[in-house]
């Protein structure tokens, strides 16, 4: 009798750790998913970057920055350290700002260009 309870005892001590196994094995992210979220945040910042530099590359923009005696250079150079929400609010504005200036619209160019080019002179104040 005792036999048969320890060996009922072990069986359902291992049944236990194979099911917590098989519990955590299914919760555990593989590699392959890490690597294609760090590839797609890499991609998506990349190209939240490349829209702040394409405003910042534009005749309009350099008139405006010119005007209020900002170095697009060094601005465009801060965009690197940019990360997080910051660089996508500023990505939103940027698109915003190149679409309005691609359509043509001048009276919301000013103010959103102006806009742009205040948050990035902060930044470099800021870092």
């Amino acid at each position: 009798m005792r036999t048969l309870a320890r060996l009922a005892s072990l069986a359902l001590v291992g049944a236990l750790l194979l099911s917590t196994n098989a519990r955590a094995a299914e919760s555990v992210v593989g590699q392959a998913d890490l690597d294609r979220a760090i590839s797609e945040r890499i991609s998506t910042e990349t190209a939240e970057r490349q829209a702040i530099r394409t405003v910042l590359g534009r005749d309009e923009v350099a008139s405006v920055a010119r005007q209020m005696g900002l170095d697009l250079k060094q601005a465009s150079s801060a965009v690197d350290t940019l990360c997080g929400e910051e660089l996508q609010r500023l990505a939103d504005q940027a698109t915003a700002v190149d679409q309005a200036l691609a359509g043509g619209d001048t009276t919301i160019q000013i103010s959103l260009v102006v806009a742009l080019l205040v948050i990035i002179i902060i930044i470099l104040l800021v870092k």
